[in-house]
């Protein structure tokens, strides 16, 4: 299984306020993963984006189990087309 990428920053809370809503979205295409993990305001955080984050958060089951998934690598070539 893969190792979930992590931002080497102390903390992401300013690079969130600078980056706004692309925060996200710049930091999975950094690590060409669709899952990282950060802190913000000194919390750990796990970000997710992609098919896999958005069935795991808008699955009806979501609050009554807890989930794990492997993490996808991005395929660079998708990033041309």
């Amino acid at each position: 299984m893969s190792q979930i990428p992590r931002g080497k920053s102390l903390d992401g809370a300013l690079a969130l306020l600078s980056d706004g809503y692309t925060f996200i979205s710049k930091r999975c295409h950094r690590y060409q993963f669709d899952i990282f993990e950060t802190r913000l305001m000194l919390l750990k955080v796990v970000c997710v984006t992609g098919g896999s984050g958005q069935d795991v958060l808008l699955s009806p089951c979501a609050r009554e189990q807890s989930y794990s998934f492997t993490p996808t690598r991005r395929d660079s070539r998708s990033d041309s087309e």
